[in-house]
């Protein structure tokens, strides 16, 4: 069924936003069950939670963030959109905290493939699209000006 796989990508969304969210702010290691996440930088560092590498994370978030928004144009339930919304915020905050210069170049490649191929969901998508893009080009370069000019 789709509904289930739609949530289970956003349960996935969800929880790797979180981890990476949790180690970015505290910058506490962690390891649970053979799953270990930390921040590079200590508190407010580079951190890629779970996923290991913050560049790992970022293209992580960078490619399921698009499916966040296109399930919001779908018709499904709502449950599953709230569960999409809530990915898309925190996956969107976690792409920014990971600090990956490709995670948000391979956002902004795939927004623009989503928009290119959305065809008549394109005013539903659009708003979702664009306010998402914003939050990321705004905040990433100001958030730690130091990792631009790396």
């Amino acid at each position: 069924d789709f509904s289930f796989l739609a949530v289970m990508l956003m349960v996935a969304l969800i929880i790797g936003a979180l981890s990476v969210i949790w180690t970015s702010v505290t910058g506490f290691e962690f390891k649970v069950a053979g799953i270990a996440g930390s921040s590079l930088e200590g508190t407010g560092g580079r951190s890629g939670g779970t996923l290991g590498s913050p560049n790992v994370a970022g293209t992580f978030f960078a490619v399921l963030i698009p499916v966040a928004i296109s399930i919001l144009a779908t018709s499904l339930s709502q449950r599953v959109k709230a569960t999409a919304a809530c990915a898309l915020l925190l996956g969107t905050l976690a792409l920014i905290l990971s600090f990956s210069r490709g995670g948000w170049l391979s956002f902004a490649v795939a927004i623009a493939f989503l928009l290119l191929v959305s065809g008549r969901h394109i005013r539903r998508l659009r708003r979702y699209a664009l306010g998402a893009t914003f939050v990321v080009a705004v905040n990433a370069p100001v958030s730690r000006p130091d990792c631009i000019g790396e």
